[in-house]
């Protein structure tokens, strides 16, 4: 783990620093609960494959792929997920409704597979179909934060004595959470 130096906030006694968290010590997001499914699939890469019984070569293309997600395991929503490849590799849903390529470098970039919220997962909970497309694009972003390395641990301390710690995906969501956390410390501590 790399501490990031010029990332330490101090607040009176508390302090605040972050690290880089190496990424065979963080943890997949997939693996926790997640109202989303990937089905994706690539020669080089080992992609989430999230919905039991789909298999990609049983379909002649992409939109038959989509079509079987609807008809054949109760698919309500369905994004098309790209990968940059390029110096590591990225993931973006397309932009709104259509297919349309969300980098501008289509020779480093192609469709991987599909987030997808069934209507029994959107039923349970209970979401409108904007918040479970927010969602699911969301789940991506976050996948995609994670496989590029972009996993952050902070420790805010008092002298010797650990006060909080937390490991968030992406490094906005981790200064908003950590200092959110250093705010809440100090109030404790007043």
């Amino acid at each position: 783990m790399q501490k990031i130096d010029t990332q330490t906030v101090t607040h009176g006694d508390l302090k605040l620093e972050y690290f880089q968290v190496d990424g065979d010590y963080s943890n997949d997001p997939r693996q926790f609960e997640n109202l989303t499914r990937f089905v994706w699939a690539h020669k080089k890469y080992d992609l989430p494959q999230e919905i039991d019984g789909f298999q990609f070569d049983n379909y002649a293309g992409w939109d038959e792929a989509e079509l079987a997600l609807r008809a054949e395991f109760d698919a309500a929503i369905v994004l098309t997920v790209w990968m940059y490849d390029h110096s590591g590799v990225s993931f973006a849903c397309s932009i709104g409704n259509s297919k349309a390529n969300p980098w501008s470098m289509p020779w480093d970039s192609g469709i991987v597979g599909f987030a997808v919220v069934t209507n029994a997962e959107q039923q349970r909970s209970g979401f409108s179909t904007d918040e479970c497309e927010r969602l699911l694009r969301r789940e991506v972003t976050e996948y995609s934060q994670w496989s590029a390395g972009q996993v952050y641990r902070f420790d805010i301390t008092r002298g010797d004595e650990f006060v909080d710690t937390g490991e968030i995906i992406g490094w906005t969501e981790a200064q908003a959470e950590a200092e959110w956390r250093l705010k809440q410390a100090a109030e404790v501590a007043a």
